[in-house]
C-alpha cells in the first residue's frame, strides 16, 4: 500500500514538473513533454551527446556503413512485402528500419551490456532515421499523386 502511494506521488510530481518546465502552467494533471516543440530536443539531445564518443568510435570500422545497408535492406523489404496499397508498403518499411531499439538496449543492459553496446542500438537507429528520409519524401510524393 505504501509503494503504491509513493508510486502515485512520484507520478503526479513528474507531471507538476513537466507542465512547469515545458507547458508554464502549475497543475498535477498529466502532460507529456512530446506535446511542446522543444520536448524532442530537450530528451533526445542530451542521450545523443552523452553517447557520442561511444558512437563515433563506430565511424573507422565499417559499422556504421553496415548500419547503413542494413536499414536500406530493411526499407526494401518492407516496402515490397508490404501488400499493394502505398500507405501499407510505407508502414512495414519503416516498421523494419526503425526495429526495437528500446527493447535492444534493455536486454543489452539486463546482460550487462556496457555503454557501448547502447552507443551501437541507439547510432543503428539515427543511421536507419536518416537513410529514411530519401524513401519517407519519395513515399509521401508517390501518395499525393496515387
Amino acid at each position: 500500500m505504501a509503494a503504491a502511494l509513493i508510486a502515485e506521488v512520484l507520478v503526479r510530481l513528474i507531471a507538476l514538473v513537466t507542465n512547469v518546465s515545458f507547458h508554464g502552467r502549475f497543475t498535477w494533471h498529466d502532460a507529456s513533454p512530446w506535446d511542446h516543440h522543444l520536448g524532442l530536443w530537450v530528451i533526445v539531445i542530451p542521450v545523443i551527446v552523452s553517447l557520442w564518443p561511444a558512437i563515433s568510435t563506430l565511424a573507422g570500422d565499417g559499422a556504421l556503413l553496415a548500419m547503413a545497408l542494413t536499414s536500406a535492406a530493411g526499407l526494401a523489404a518492407g516496402h515490397l512485402l508490404g501488400g499493394p496499397g502505398l500507405g501499407d508498403r510505407g508502414a512495414l518499411a519503416q516498421t523494419a528500419v526503425t526495429r526495437h531499439p528500446g527493447i535492444a538496449i534493455l536486454i543489452a543492459n539486463a546482460a550487462g551490456g556496457d555503454k557501448r553496446v547502447t552507443a551501437a542500438v541507439i547510432a543503428f537507429m539515427l543511421v536507419g532515421l536518416v537513410v529514411a528520409i530519401p524513401y519517407q519524401v519519395w513515399l509521401s510524393r508517390r501518395m499525393r499523386t496515387a
